[in-house]
């Protein structure tokens, strides 16, 4: 992808006008958070794909955080029962893709379960990584209904990453309004994606100084 200077000084002007106000992530942020907060941001992430409404309920509803807690989850011998309460949750929220979210739930519940005990063992793991992109790629590949966009959120919400970007409709508008050409399809590529963040990244981003803290 190319950035014209032009381009390059139209972002320049953007990011002097808003970057006083912006919030930059905190590194570090999921260490002050309980293992159940990880788990909720895990359930909320998957319950934004397609529509972000349900995850802002999700996040927002203190009651349905105590429904789905992962040490009550998880002290449950059931299994029909578990999936009652993660399809209860799912219903009150109005996740779009009901049944792929149950099962991403149930899959990623085993998960941590199985491999970590606790998600806060599973995060030290994914930190330990070298790279920001090999976080990014470890999140995508053991989360089920992780992209490669929603690995990125999550990454970024906990602070465990500085570099990445999570483009979103807000991003796009961006682009073209400065008529940058983006490569067709790059949000659901995963190499066009790379390719897009990098180039802003490393051409926009670094220069102005903006990552997590």
């Amino acid at each position: 992808m190319q950035i014209t200077d032009y381009q390059l000084s139209l972002f320049a002007l953007i990011i002097e006008k808003f970057k006083g106000s912006t919030a930059y992530p905190e590194m570090d942020r999921w260490r002050s958070w309980t293992d159940n907060d990880i788990w909720i941001k895990i359930v909320t992430q998957i319950a934004e794909v397609g529509n972000s409404l349900p995850g802002v309920k999700l996040e927002q509803n203190k009651l349905l955080h105590r429904k789905i807690a992962y040490e009550r989850l998880t002290q449950i011998q059931d299994r029909a029962d578990v999936e009652g309460l993660l399809a209860e949750v799912i219903a009150e929220t109005g996740v779009r893709f009901k049944n792929k979210a149950l099962d991403a739930y149930l899959h990623n519940l085993d998960f941590l379960v199985s491999h970590y005990t606790r998600p806060s063992n599973y995060v030290e793991h994914i930190v330990a990584l070298p790279e920001d992109a090999d976080k990014v790629a470890q999140l995508a590949r053991d989360l089920k209904y992780f992209s490669h966009k929603s690995a990125r959120d999550f990454a970024i919400a906990l602070g465990i990453v500085q570099h990445v970007i999570a483009f979103d409709s807000r991003l796009g508008n961006v682009f073209k309004s400065i008529g940058l050409a983006t490569p067709k399809g790059y949000n659901s590529n995963a190499r066009k994606y790379k390719s897009v963040e990098k180039a802003l990244i490393e051409e926009v981003c670094i220069p102005a100084g903006i990552h997590s803290n």
